[in-house]
Order: structure tokens, then C-alpha cells, then sequence
């Protein structure tokens, strides 16, 4: 593709692709007592990597954007011109020196903002995880059950919703597998612990 091409701007770029995924969903979802709920989702999840090579150095950087949608996800993940931008980082990082260590203010960028809440607050906070269920296939939680509504997560400061409601996430639904009408709750208010992520049957 011309974004392949585009990346391909030095030697040292050993690796590039693109791709793009689309998934269409249709779950219906009936009880006994009346329950009939019929969703449809799709995913459009759009993603590219360009990979650097120097000796025994290896660096990669990819660029993804994995929502509900359709064309509308390829327009916002603006991959057009990314190639060569992405060959440029790359090649970058083999020429970058180590992160030095020690206390020091951070700045994130909003995509490992959120891997980082993804993987210090999302897992975490997996109810069946928590409840020992999910230890043979991804390992258990730090958090126990006694921590919610007391536990100091982080810094005052630190709020966290989860919201099924907004319509172009990945997780955004109208009912959940349980029938369960989607709501907005807080998981973290003011740095407390307040909930898990899980189910009504859970």
C-alpha cells in the first residue's frame, strides 16, 4: 500500500504493515419472563507498525485506534501520512538514549495514558479476577473485596468512570449480557475505590 511505501525510508526500516479489521455483531438476548433485547455492534480496527533495526536493537511504532464505527474510525485514525511519521519514531528510538531513573514528573500521551489505565486500573478491577476465577488464564488481583469504598487507589484527584453509554467505545452497549440496562458508575472517586468491573451475577 502507499502507506507501506511511504515507511519505506531508510534501510534500517526492517518491517512495516497495515491492516484493518471490521467485525459485525448481532446478539439477541431472550428470558423467560419476557426479556427481548436485540443489539447490533461493529468494529472497525484500523492499525499500522513500521519496525526499526540497528545490531541488536530493535524499536517499533504503531499507531491503532480500535472503536465502534464504521469508514468513520479510518477517517479519525488518520493513517493517511503516517508512514513516513512512523519511520521517522522509529528510527528515532534506536538513537535514543535509556530512560534515566529516579522521582520525576511523567508526561503520557493520551494512547499509553490509556494502556496505562488499561492495565493498572481495567485488570485490576476485573471481578473474576478478583473472585479467583480468571487465575488460570490471566492471573489474579491485588484488590480483595474488603478495599471497596475505602481503599485509597491514588491521589484525590483521581476520578474513573466506567460508561457502557458512550456509543463509539469498544465496551459501549445498551444491556450487557445479563440484560442489564448500561449506566454510568464510578470505579475510583476522589482516589476511593468504590467498584469492580463485572456483572450483576458476579
Amino acid at each position: 500500500s502507499d502507506l507501506c511505501r511511504a515507511a519505506a525510508t531508510d534501510a534500517r526500516i526492517i518491517d512495516r504493515y497495515v491492516e484493518v479489521e471490521r467485525v459485525d455483531t448481532e446478539q439477541l438476548y431472550l428470558t423467560s419472563n419476557g426479556g427481548d433485547v436485540h443489539q447490533r455492534y461493529r468494529f472497525t480496527f484500523p492499525h499500522m507498525s513500521v519496525a526499526a533495526n540497528r545490531g541488536v536493537e530493535t524499536q517499533a511504532r504503531s499507531l491503532s485506534l480500535n472503536q465502534q464505527g464504521g469508514d468513520e474510525i479510518l477517517r479519525r485514525a488518520a493513517l493517511n501520512g503516517s508512514g513516513a511519521r512512523l519511520a521517522e519514531e522509529a528510527l528515532a528510538l534506536l538513537g535514543a538514549p535509556n530512560c534515566p531513573s529516579g522521582a520525576m514528573d511523567l508526561l503520557l500521551m493520551p494512547d499509553q495514558m490509556m494502556l496505562q489505565i488499561h492495565e493498572s486500573i481495567g485488570h485490576p478491577l476485573e471481578l473474576d479476577r478478583i473472585l479467583g476465577d480468571e487465575r488460570n488464564y490471566a492471573g489474579t488481583s491485588f484488590v480483595t473485596p474488603d478495599m471497596f469504598g475505602s481503599y485509597q487507589y491514588g491521589s484525590p484527584l483521581l476520578n474513573v468512570t466506567y460508561d457502557p453509554e458512550r456509543s463509539e467505545e469498544l465496551a459501549s452497549f445498551a444491556y450487557d449480557d445479563e440484560g442489564e440496562a448500561a449506566r454510568k458508575v464510578f470505579l475510583i472517586r476522589d482516589g476511593i475505590l468504590q467498584r469492580p468491573l463485572g456483572g450483576r451475577l458476579s
